[in-house]
């Protein structure tokens, strides 16, 4: 039939099946009891139009649009919650109007009302991508591009709805891991399973308490052989990001347990001949080369890391129980 044909330009993106597809391409309503069953039921229609995107690709544009729609619904939900109004008066041929608020103004408002939470920077995003939806200029559509947005949506809505308190003991913690770190100078090694990388830097990027425990997203920049080619050819070796929880910090070593294979990883500062050899060579090969591709390759690390982070809050702010005496 027509409308069960998968669309052929999925194969762009190296998805051979519709099964390939749904654990690739569909963002799952990952969600905390405190979500308004309002907002979960929406996001399910964005769930079901990213499904049948399979068989028309435009159609993931749709799912953005609901998204969307989605985030304005919840920010109006959310002020609700916290009193903050809808509406505002003003004075109009000395008589009292009630006027609606739009919704950069509640974003605001609600953003000046739980600032721990850090939701301008998505706010901003979602105006924008708003704003070009519902003024488009041509027909055009961006399909799985959006798939980060959605992503970064449904971790939004997990942290509208919870207390402000819980985010701010999130950077109290993280803030505590992050200066620990700044003991282990020097040149480090990672060694996870069979695997050893000499790394520049180190750090914990984010942290959530779920389940009596915390876990960590651990951020790394390896030193890479032949750093000055690769930065000519724009070809990196990826940065290092991991899961992890059971996290100690000593002044020349960091232990942990990655979290998706249950492993052991363990960062120690090293003063070995050949690693400090290996890395002379990576750091004057990386700093002689053309400005602008040093511009690029850091632009590169930085987009990876976040992509990571982005992918960290998804998987695991949902699993968090305000129940817990932590909060």
């Amino acid at each position: 039939m027509q409308y069960h044909k998968p669309d052929s330009r999925w194969k762009i993106f190296n998805i051979p099946d519709y099964e390939t597809y749904l654990e690739q391409s569909v963002i799952k309503g990952l969600f905390h009891k405190s979500v308004p069953n309002d907002v979960v039921e929406a996001y399910e229609v964005a769930e079901y139009l990213m499904a049948h995107a399979y068989y028309h690709y435009p159609l993931y544009d749709e799912a953005t649009s609901k998204v969307l729609r989605t985030i304005e619904m919840a920010v109006k939900l959310r002020c609700t919650e916290i009193r903050i109004s809808l509406e505002y008066t003003i004075q109009k041929n000395n008589k009292p109007v009630t006027r609606k608020k739009d919704l950069n103004r509640l974003m605001n408002e609600l953003n000046a009302a739980e600032p721990g939470k850090k939701m301008d920077w998505q706010f901003k995003n979602a105006r924008n991508l708003r704003n070009s939806f519902m003024h488009p200029g041509y027909h055009t559509y961006s399909g799985a591009i959006s798939r980060r947005f959605i992503e970064r949506s449904v971790t939004l809505f997990n942290k509208l709805f919870l207390p402000g308190s819980v985010f701010t003991s999130f950077e109290t913690k993280l803030t505590g891991e992050q200066t620990a770190m700044l003991d282990c100078k020097g040149l480090l090694v990672l060694e996870i399973q069979d695997k050893r990388y000499l790394v520049e830097s180190v750090t914990v990027k984010a942290a959530i308490f779920i389940n009596t425990k915390w876990v960590y997203y651990l951020a790394a920049i390896p030193v890479v052989h032949n750093i000055g080619g690769q930065m000519k050819d724009h070809s990196y070796s990826l940065p290092l990001g991991y899961f992890i929880t059971d996290l100690s910090i000593e002044k020349n070593e960091i232990s942990a347990t990655e979290i998706e294979k249950s492993v052991p990883l363990s960062i120690q500062t090293t003063t070995h001949r050949d690693d400090l050899s290996v890395y002379t060579k990576f750091l004057g090969e990386k700093n002689n080369a053309p400005k602008v591709d040093q511009e690029i390759y850091d632009h590169f690390v930085k987009n990876w890391i976040a992509g990571k982070a982005n992918e960290f809050w998804y998987r695991f702010l949902h699993q968090v129980d305000t129940s817990t005496a932590l909060f």
